[in-house]
């Protein structure tokens, strides 16, 4: 599943393993959302996993009623998103399911600062734009110092 759209699995059978990866074509905030939320307490549940393309990290499970609070993530290429896994037992009890809205918003670069001494927290530093290097030395004991790299566009 690609940028914009909403997946909904509602109602489920028991005994079930699904599983939907969600990604944006290009560079992006990718934004995931539950709008309806309800499974059974027993056993059944969706973890929600971030993804980088070859190794899972901060796996949160979800069950019950309960909607699982709005995430979101940077995604550099098309190999990172979101897992979402499904899964129901085979004992009695369904929930009547789950819909989720996700969308690749843009990502939101921070602003370039006026200042070398960025807002009071740098003795001194230095604004990079495009490509380069950065070094510094010789350096004093108990420097600050900060430097801000700025792409020359999005």
């Amino acid at each position: 599943v690609t940028d914009t759209g909403t997946v909904s699995h509602r109602p489920y059978e028991r005994n079930q393993y699904l599983c939907w990866f969600v990604t944006c074509n290009s560079p992006r905030n990718l934004q995931l959302e539950f709008s309806f939320f309800r499974l059974d307490t027993w056993g059944d549940s969706v973890n929600i996993i971030e993804y980088d393309g070859s190794v899972h990290s901060n796996v949160i499970p979800y069950s019950g009623g309960s909607l699982p609070p709005p995430s979101s993530m940077n995604i550099a290429n098309n190999q990172s998103g979101y897992l979402i896994f499904f899964y129901s037992d085979e004992v009695d009890g369904i929930g009547t399911g789950f819909t989720f809205n996700h969308r690749c918003a843009a990502v939101e670069l921070p602003s370039e600062p006026t200042t070398t001494n960025f807002g009071g927290y740098c003795d001194g530093g230095e604004v990079v734009r495009g490509t380069g290097t950065v070094s510094h030395g010789p350096y004093k004991n108990n420097q600050n110092l900060c430097w801000f790299v700025n792409c020359d566009s999005p």
